[in-house]
């Protein structure tokens, strides 16, 4: 392994969802960097009635989403203000990821302690709009949808990855299984389990599960082709799980244009990739015997798929989309 980030520090903020934050900090840590954690605080705290009402007219009159995530922001910010103001070494980098969920102030303040400041959005521009706020705050900001290079002329492009420190060939594969984890959204109860009874149809094995993070109403007398979980399955879990299936299932989430960690995942731990985004066939790992893209209800040729054994890229390919070479670039 490359030793280039020995005794490098950088700061991290990370969204603080299904274990996200250690996974960074393991896989960083696994190439030699020192990591401090500035921890994201996921609840949901009430705002004043002023904010709310201010809030309500901002979001139908202006339309205008920003100012509840920045009051929230404001309310978080001491706790971590103070922790910066602890800090009494050098940094060499910071990385956020989703940085609108931390206050600008935070920010500003991180920038003072840090050699070279990043932002990675994985999520939409549109999607959480406060973020515009942020853009000229960092030395670099990526983004992950394409067409939001468009929005501003300091966005820059950038895909997923897959966490390469946690490559296992000690697990034993379920054969003709089929792996997927997220959280419940609008019509994914039923498209999930028309997916799976499908799967079945053709004598796969879903290993689907769901987590109703929205707490969605379910129809408790239904009997779904998947679990519901009462907690998420961290990241880290979920890595290992897809090490022990024969192929994985990703789902196209259409307010983004972009690749889920799961593509990139499905291709650094080698397993064949059911999805209907086709935005994959753009890409230089594309091969239709590893990539079946199937549209609706529509799965014509995925027997052909199933039989045809997985076929090895490049090993340039499998670095290219490694956490290792990601970090890399946008560190430079």
């Amino acid at each position: 392994m490359d030793n280039q980030f020995a005794g490098k520090t950088i700061l991290i903020g990370i969204a603080n969802y299904v274990g996200l934050p250690e996974r960074f900090q393991e896989n960083l840590e696994f190439l030699g960097f020192k990591v401090i954690v500035l921890k994201h605080d996921t609840s949901r705290v009430p705002i004043p009635l002023k904010d709310s009402i201010i809030h309500i007219y901002k979001k139908f009159i202006l339309n205008d989403k920003t100012h509840k995530q920045s009051t929230r922001n404001k309310i978080k910010e001491t706790i971590q203000l103070d922790f910066l103001e602890r800090i009494n070494e050098k940094i060499d980098y910071a990385l956020f990821t989703r940085p609108d969920l931390f206050s600008i102030e935070v920010i500003k303040k991180v920038n003072q302690l840090s050699g070279k400041s990043i932002a990675y959005q994985w999520d939409g521009i549109d999607r959480y709009p406060t973020v515009k706020k942020y853009f000229n705050l960092f030395d670099k900001f990526f983004v992950f949808d394409i067409n939001d290079t468009n929005k501003n002329p300091n966005l820059i492009f950038t895909t997923n990855f897959y966490f390469d420190d946690l490559i296992s060939t000690k697990h034993s594969i379920e054969k003709k299984s089929v792996f997927f984890v997220g959280s419940a959204m609008k019509d994914r109860f039923k498209t999930l389990n028309d997916i799976a009874l499908k799967l079945k149809q053709l004598h796969l094995i879903p290993n689907f599960f769901i987590y109703n993070y929205g707490k969605k109403k379910i129809d408790k007398n239904k009997n779904y082709n998947f679990s519901l979980l009462i907690e998420p399955l961290s990241f880290k879990s979920s890595i290992i799980e897809i090490q022990k299936s024969d192929f994985l299932l990703d789902l196209h989430n259409p307010a983004h244009n972009g690749l889920s960690f799961r593509t990139f995942e499905s291709l650094g731990y080698k397993k064949k990739l059911i999805t209907n985004n086709s935005l994959v066939k753009d890409y230089d790992f594309y091969n239709p015997n590893n990539i079946f893209i199937f549209q609706g209800n529509d799965f014509s040729g995925i027997e052909d798929f199933m039989k045809s054994p997985y076929e090895l890229y490049n090993d340039n390919i499998y670095k290219k989309y490694s956490f290792t070479n990601w970090i890399d670039n946008i560190l430079k």
